[in-house]
């Protein structure tokens, strides 16, 4: 599997889950700056790649 994919379902279940934007500004704000998080935090990073390497196995 494709460790983007893991990271794009990761953003929409945990990061993007429950928001409610005013306006579509705010969404791409949102959309914008979560991935960040995962890149500051690298056990998301690291659990998303062994996701992705279990899947090839």
């Amino acid at each position: 599997m494709n460790p983007v994919l893991y990271q794009w379902v990761w953003l929409k279940l945990h990061a993007l889950a429950n928001g409610c934007p005013n306006a579509l500004g705010q969404l791409h704000t949102n959309a914008r700056n979560k991935p960040k998080r995962a890149r500051r935090h690298p056990s998301i990073t690291t659990t998303l790649l062994g996701a992705s390497y279990a899947a090839m196995m």
